[in-house]
């Protein structure tokens, strides 16, 4: 309806002094990044040759910036990756190291670089994952701000169960080269065993308890459609507009919210349990309201699209819609059999899946069975009845029967991306 709904991607920035930001956070910046600095020329000949072959070979540069490079990218550079900007990137920097000082060169770079959470430089790096100035920052925590540079949206450790393995490890790998660079004892590295868990990531906006999921969606797909990278989303500089529809929102949000509130008081264990996640989409494949959880304050993952939660019975109308359509195959010769809400299947539990040259197999060479939910047996049922009462066993086989390539087709043709499925 043309009004706001949300304000985000604001940056936060704030320049300190070298001298302010503590020796072990430097070196464990120095034991990440470029170990070499204070000798090397501003340039690694072999980091350069291996990134310029690879950008010839596959498209792409990899490695070998020197912290010098790094921080001429930040200031005077695009983030492009071609051969053209990375001949320009070196011939700056061998200047930049003739003209600055080492010192002032890296002052530079720890007050210009990106950590995530919408904030360049460390101080207020250390304020958005720690909550305190730089200055009072120890080696472990440096550590992990320094381990950011490889990439913040890989090494978040709040964003995913997958970054908090690669953060640590990491912080720890940091850590071992600051001993083998003399820059920590290993006293002192047999001090740093426990990973120092940055503070939960702030919102960068807060608009309500639905809303929240809406601009996260909204979020994600524009910098994928528009190949938009955390970094450059966060300098901000974009209008965003949504399908969302105001109303359909607040329609959608009650129903499921008073779902919620009648499953809690007719049955409060099965509730404990119960998952909750919806969407409205038009036939252009709109999406005009959207149901993510209780409150994304509380549970940031969205329940109506998130990878983490399977479609169970919600897809069993995509396979039954499949069957109606194209008929079932016994066997791979003749002509399909008309599916109907009356064909008859086998709702038992444990029901080996087959194909029509036979049972399928796994790949231990097990033969797989279909499972209900907690395994109940509910003998011959049509599948009118299966659909209603969602008894899984019918629907795996009539999908093997019609074959998994028309499921597939069917679900698309409804509008499901293909790789949802």
């Amino acid at each position: 309806d043309g009004t706001p709904m949300a304000r985000t991607g604001w940056v936060r920035r704030q320049a300190m002094p070298l001298k302010d930001i503590p020796p072990d956070v430097r070196s464990a910046v120095l034991a990440a990044e470029n170990e070499s600095f204070y000798s090397d020329p501003g340039i690694s000949v072999k980091g350069i040759t291996r990134a310029l072959v690879r950008t010839v070979g596959q498209g792409d540069t990899q490695g070998g910036s020197t912290i010098t490079q790094q921080y001429v990218k930040n200031v005077y550079l695009n983030q492009n990756r071609s051969v053209s900007r990375k001949f320009t990137e070196a011939m700056i920097s061998l200047k930049l190291d003739n003209k600055m000082s080492k010192d002032k060169i890296l002052e530079g770079y720890l007050n210009t670089s990106w950590f995530g959470r919408g904030t360049y430089g460390l101080q207020r790096a250390s304020q958005a994952y720690y909550g305190k100035d730089v200055s009072r920052l120890n080696a472990s925590e440096g550590a992990f701000l320094a381990s950011l540079l490889k990439g913040a949206g890989l090494y978040d450790p709040t964003l995913s169960e997958a970054n908090h393995k690669r953060a640590v490890e990491r912080w720890s790998w940091i850590l071992d080269r600051m001993v083998k660079t003399g820059k920590l004892s290993a006293s002192e590295r047999a001090t740093y065993t426990k990973f120092p868990e940055p503070l939960k990531q702030g919102r960068a906006f807060d608009t309500g308890k639905q809303s929240d999921y809406l601009v996260e969606l909204a979020t994600q797909y524009a910098k994928k459609a528009g190949h938009i990278s955390d970094r450059d989303f966060d300098l901000g500089g974009y209008q965003i507009y949504t399908t969302f529809d105001r109303k359909r929102e607040k329609t959608l949000t009650d129903t499921v919210t008073e779902a919620r509130a009648k499953a809690k008081k007719d049955d409060p264990d099965k509730a404990k349990n119960a998952h909750y996640g919806a969407a409205s989409i038009a036939d252009d494949g709109r999406i005009l309201a959207v149901y993510g959880g209780p409150d994304h304050r509380t549970q940031g993952y969205n329940e109506s699209n998130a990878t983490t939660v399977p479609a169970g019975s919600a897809f069993l109308p995509f396979v039954y819609a499949a069957g109606l359509q194209h008929g079932v195959h016994k066997t791979r010769e003749g002509p399909a059999t008309p599916v109907t809400p009356e064909s008859v299947y086998d709702g038992n539990d444990g029901i080996p899946v087959s194909t029509p040259e036979g049972p399928y197999w796994d790949r231990s060479g097990k033969k797989v069975a279909a499972h209900n939910d907690g395994k109940k047996d509910h003998g011959q049922v049509t599948l009118r009845q299966a659909l209603a009462a969602s008894v899984n066993t019918p629907f795996m086989q009539l999908g093997m029967d019609t074959g998994l390539d028309k499921v597939r087709a069917t679900a698309e043709a409804s509008g499901l991306l293909s790789s949802s499925i």
